[in-house]
């Protein structure tokens, strides 16, 4: 869908799929994506998308998807007129991955959005800081004003957090894990368990 530039589809597909892999990073650099190309774009969601993908690939160490996740915040930023915060994230994105091939094209741009601004314009001034300061999703919850036109129907956030969550039967908790050169991450998915009683060693 995405790549048939059918954005709605497309928005809708994953918001599927990050309901089955809800910390999956490609999935939210893509809808990302997606939010940007809608006609008008949906920058705002775009943002929140490519913040949860930065912190999402981070946790997965994965320096590949960090870049990808990055630049798809600059371009979100740049889209809300944020040009400091943007070109402050393209920076990270150079320092990352000097080699992107889009790197030229949006440096020129975040340039000549800066260079136009008068002195003391509040957009030179930069509010963001190389990791989102966002607490991610545990779910996958579009936002509702994004449904354009009756393509998209995603669920309110308040239909979700009502939802009872049935706690996952003892066989069929699954795990998975990976490092860095400095920590195993180890993550259990096992919905449902009282805070109050969970005991981890």
């Amino acid at each position: 869908a995405l790549k048939a530039q059918d954005y709605p589809e497309a928005i809708k597909q994953f918001t599927a799929a990050l309901t089955q892999s809800p910390s999956s990073p490609i999935y939210y650099i893509s809808r990302s994506k997606a939010y940007q190309r809608l006609s008008p774009p949906d920058h705002e969601n775009a943002l929140v998308d490519a913040e949860n993908a930065v912190i999402f690939a981070r946790q997965r160490a994965k320096r590949e998807l960090i870049v990808q996740a990055q630049l798809r915040r600059a371009i979100a930023l740049f889209g809300l007129e944020r040009y400091a915060d943007g070109n402050f994230v393209l920076d990270i994105v150079k320092r990352m991955d000097p080699k992107e091939k889009t790197l030229s094209i949006w440096s020129k741009k975040f340039s000549d959005r800066l260079g136009a601004l008068p002195e003391g314009d509040e957009k030179r001034v930069v509010h963001v800081s190389e990791v989102p300061d966002r607490e991610p999703p545990k779910e996958a919850v579009p936002n509702p004003s994004t449904a354009r036109n009756g393509s998209l129907a995603p669920k309110t956030a308040s239909a979700l957090v009502d939802k009872e969550v049935v706690q996952t039967p003892a066989s069929k908790i699954r795990h998975e894990w990976y490092q860095n050169a400095e920590n195993v991450y180890f993550t259990l998915f096992a919905k449902g368990v009282p805070k109050d009683k969970a005991a981890i060693e």
